[in-house]
C-alpha cells in the first residue's frame, strides 16, 4: 500500500509538471489523472489534444495552451493532426457560443468566421481555404450533411456528437407520431371527463385548452404551448387527472431545473382534485437520465405518461437522451417557445412548434 501511494504521487508529480503550461488547479489534475489512471502520462504525451475533447468546457482547456503544450512535445506546425484539432476546436466553440447544432459553410460569413479563428491558431500559410476544406471534410468528428433549399446548396457542418443528437431526436419524434396512444379513449369520453375535472376544480376550460387535452390523451407525443397566462398549467393539471381516472400507470413528470420541478410539483399536483398519487415525484430531467444511465445504457422507462415542463430550456443532447428513455411512453411537452432558451446547442422546442 505504501509503495503504490509512493507510485500514484510521483505520477500526479509527473503529470503536473507536464501539464504547467495549462496552469491547472490541483483538483483539475486529479481530474486528468482520474480518468487516464496510470497511463496518464503516456496518454497526453502521445496526444495532448486529447485534452480538448475529453475535458471540453473545463478551465485551462483551450487550444493555444494545450498546442503549446504539444508543440514542446514535438507536434510539427503543419502536421495534420494540429489542423484537424484546431479545425474541430473552432468549429465546436462557435457552435457552442452560438448555441447552434451545425454551422453553414455555404454561407461566407460563417465560412469567414472559421477562418479568421483558424488564422489566428495556425496561421495564414498552414490555414488555407483548401486545407481547412479537406480538414472539415474528412475529419473523425465532424459530419457535413449536403441540402438543397429553394434550388440553393448547403452545406451545414456538425460535429458527430451535435449530428448523433439531432437525428436521434428526430427518428424517436418519428416513431412516437406513427404509434398509437397508450389510453384508449374515445374524444366523447374525453369530453365526459372533462366536464368531471371542471366540476370537482371549479375550473372551466375554453374550446382550446379542452382541444389541448383531448390532444395529448389520443397522440403518442403531443405539445402543450402557449404564452403566460394561457392556461398550461390548468391543462396539464387537466389531463393528469383524466389519466389517472382511466387507472393509468402513475405519470412521469420532469423538468430541467431543480426550481421548475418544484414549481411544477406544486401548479399542477396540487390541481388535479386529488387523483396525482403520491407516489409521483416530479424530477430533474439530468437526474433522470443520470439514474437510467446508472441502470442500464439503453433503459426504457416502462409505459406511462410523461410531462416534461419548461421544454424551452432543454437542449438537443439532452432531448435525445430523454426521447430515448421515454421512447416507450406516450409524451407530453410544455413550455413557451419565446421564454429561456437551452444554455448548450439546440433549440429543440422551437424546432418542434
Amino acid at each position: 500500500k505504501i509503495v503504490t501511494t509512493l507510485v500514484n504521487g510521483r505520477m500526479k508529480k509527473s503529470v503536473g509538471n507536464l501539464l504547467k503550461l495549462l496552469n491547472l488547479k490541483p483538483s483539475m489534475i486529479d481530474k486528468v489523472q482520474n480518468k487516464y489512471g496510470r497511463d496518464a502520462l503516456d496518454i497526453i504525451k502521445k496526444n495532448p489534444y486529447r485534452l480538448l475533447r475529453d475535458f471540453a468546457g473545463e478551465y485551462g482547456f483551450h487550444f493555444e495552451n494545450v498546442d503549446k503544450l504539444a508543440l514542446q512535445l514535438g507536434e510539427k506546425p503543419d502536421s495534420q493532426r494540429r489542423i484537424d484539432e484546431a479545425v474541430y476546436y473552432v468549429i465546436s466553440k462557435q457552435l457552442q457560443e452560438g448555441g447552434h447544432l451545425c454551422i453553414d459553410l455555404s454561407d461566407s460569413t460563417q465560412f469567414n468566421a472559421i477562418m479568421t479563428a483558424l488564422v489566428g491558431k495556425l496561421s495564414a500559410t498552414i490555414a488555407s481555404t483548401s486545407v481547412v476544406h479537406s480538414a472539415i471534410t474528412n475529419h473523425e468528428y465532424l459530419v457535413v450533411v449536403p441540402y438543397d433549399t429553394d434550388g440553393y446548396p448547403h452545406q451545414f457542418c456538425y460535429t458527430s456528437d451535435s449530428y448523433l443528437h439531432e437525428t436521434m431526436a428526430a427518428d424517436y419524434i418519428n416513431s412516437m407520431r406513427n404509434a398509437r396512444p397508450l389510453l384508449a379513449k374515445s374524444r366523447d369520453d374525453i369530453l365526459l371527463e372533462i366536464e368531471d375535472f371542471e366540476l370537482m376544480s371549479g375550473t372551466q376550460l375554453d374550446d382550446i385548452q379542452k382541444e389541448a387535452v383531448i390532444t395529448s390523451l389520443q397522440n403518442r407525443v403531443s405539445i402543450i404551448t402557449g404564452g403566460p397566462g394561457c392556461g398550461k398549467t390548468t391543462v396539464v393539471a387537466c389531463v393528469l387527472f383524466v389519466w389517472r381516472r382511466c387507472h393509468m400507470p402513475d405519470p412521469v413528470l420532469s423538468a430541467p431545473t431543480g426550481l421548475a420541478a418544484k414549481r411544477m410539483r406544486d401548479a399542477v399536483l396540487s390541481n388535479t382534485c386529488g387523483y396525482a398519487s403520491e407516489k409521483i415525484v416530479v424530477k430533474t430531467i439530468a437526474r433522470r437520465l443520470a439514474e437510467a444511465k446508472t441502470k442500464d445504457d439503453y433503459h426504457r422507462h416502462e409505459p406511462t405518461l410523461a410531462v416534461i415542463d419548461e421544454t424551452s430550456m432543454v437542449n438537443m443532447a439532452d432531448a435525445a437522451g430523454m426521447l430515448r428513455l421515454f421512447s416507450g411512453c406516450q409524451v407530453v411537452f410544455v413550455g413557451d417557445a419565446d421564454q429561456l432558451p437551452a444554455i448548450d446547442p439546440g433549440d429543440f422546442f422551437s424546432d418542434l412548434c
